[in-house]
C-alpha cells in the first residue's frame, strides 16, 4: 500500500484509499458567537471542525486545524534533552497548538521500521497511534510538533479531531502557558521488551523511566501526613474466654440464601430435611458466629 503526508492539506491520507468517517453537522452558531471557543458550536461539542463551507465563511472560528492556526513556537536545544519547542506567546488554557502530522502507516509498517530501528541503533522513535490501522510516523516527515518532548506533568495534552470526515492529532494546552515556557506532552510510550528508557523531563513527579505513570503526589504527600496510629494494648480478663470456632462466611451466606429460597423440604448432600431442621441449623450458626453455646 503506498503511503503518502499531504503537507498541502495538512492532514495525513493514505494515497488513494482515505476512509472519510462522519461528517460534520451543519451548526446553528449565530453571529455573535461564529463557531468560536464560548459559543454552544455542535461540532465543537463533538470534536469535529466546521467544513469549509460553514455559514460564517471566513469567520468560523473551528477551522483551526484546516487553516493551521497555531500560536507562535521556536525550536532550541534544551539541556540533555535535545531539541524542544516553547511558546513565543502566551496560550491559553485549549487553545489549539499545533497538529500532529507525519506518515501514516499500519501495525505491520510500525512492527518492520522499529526492527528496522533497532538493527540501525536508532534511539528516537516518533511514532503516535490513531487507530490501530492508522498510526503516524513522524521521522521521515513530520512538522515542529515532533520537536515537543515528553513530561510527566506536561502542559499540552493530544485530542483526537474529526477534520473534513478524518480524524486527526491535535496537541492542545491543558493549562495557561507563559512566554518563553517549553511545550510538553505525555507520550504514554510503550515499552516493548525488558529495556526500559530513562525519563530526563525533570518534573517533581518523574516517574523515572518512559512508559511507567507519573507519581501521585497527592496522595504520597497525604500518607506522609497522616498520623500513624498507636496500637492499644488489650487488657487481660480474668475470667476464661470460650474460643469461637472458624466459620466461613460465604459458606454461611450461601447456606441461609439457599434455606430462606427454598421449600420447607430441601435437598443438602443428599439427605432430606425438614423446616423445623432449617431452623435449627439458622440457630447453630447464629450461635457459632457469636460465641454462644446452645
Amino acid at each position: 500500500m503506498s503511503l503518502v503526508f499531504t503537507a498541502s492539506s495538512g492532514i495525513n491520507a493514505e494515497y488513494g484509499q482515505l476512509k472519510l468517517e462522519r461528517m460534520p453537522f451543519p451548526c446553528d452558531c449565530t453571529v455573535e458567537d461564529k463557531c468560536s471557543a464560548e459559543s454552544n458550536c455542535i461540532n465543537r461539542v463533538l470534536l469535529t471542525e466546521c467544513p469549509p463551507g460553514c455559514k460564517w465563511g471566513e469567520a468560523c472560528q473551528n477551522q483551526r486545524f484546516q487553516r493551521r492556526s497555531y500560536p507562535d513556537t521556536k525550536l532550541v536545544k534544551t539541556e540533555g534533552r535535545g531539541w524542544g519547542m516553547i511558546a513565543l506567546q502566551p496560550i491559553n488554557e485549549g487553545e489549539f497548538v499545533q497538529e500532529y502530522v507525519g506518515e501514516i502507516i499500519d501495525e505491520q509498517e510500525v512492527a518492520r521500521r522499529l526492527l528496522y530501528y533497532q538493527a540501525t541503533g536508532v534511539t528516537d522513535y516518533y511514532i503516535l497511534t490513531v487507530e490501530n490501522s492508522r498510526i503516524i510516523d513522524a521521522k521521515p516527515k513530520a512538522n515542529n510538533a515532533r520537536f515537543m518532548n515528553h513530561s510527566c506533568d506536561p502542559n499540552c495534552e493530544t485530542q483526537k479531531w474529526n477534520v473534513c470526515g478524518l480524524t486527526c492529532i491535535g496537541l492542545f494546552a491543558k493549562r495557561a502557558i507563559g512566554e518563553g515556557e517549553e511545550l510538553t506532552f505525555d507520550y504514554q510510550f510503550d515499552t516493548r521488551g525488558q529495556e526500559k528508557k530513562a525519563c530526563l523531563c525533570g518534573a517533581t513527579n518523574c516517574s523515572g523511566f518512559l512508559g511507567v505513570p507519573a507519581k501521585k503526589l497527592e496522595t504520597e504527600e497525604k500518607k506522609e501526613r497522616a498520623p500513624v496510629k498507636k496500637k492499644s494494648k488489650k487488657k487481660k480478663s480474668s475470667g476464661r474466654r470460650k474460643k469461637k470456632q472458624p466459620v466461613q462466611l460465604s459458606h454461611v451466606q450461601e447456606t441461609t440464601a439457599e434455606s430462606t429460597s427454598t421449600s420447607t423440604t430441601t435437598s443438602t448432600v443428599g439427605s432430606e430435611t425438614t423446616g423445623d431442621d432449617i431452623e435449627d441449623d439458622l440457630l447453630r450458626i447464629n450461635a457459632i458466629v457469636n460465641g454462644v453455646d446452645l
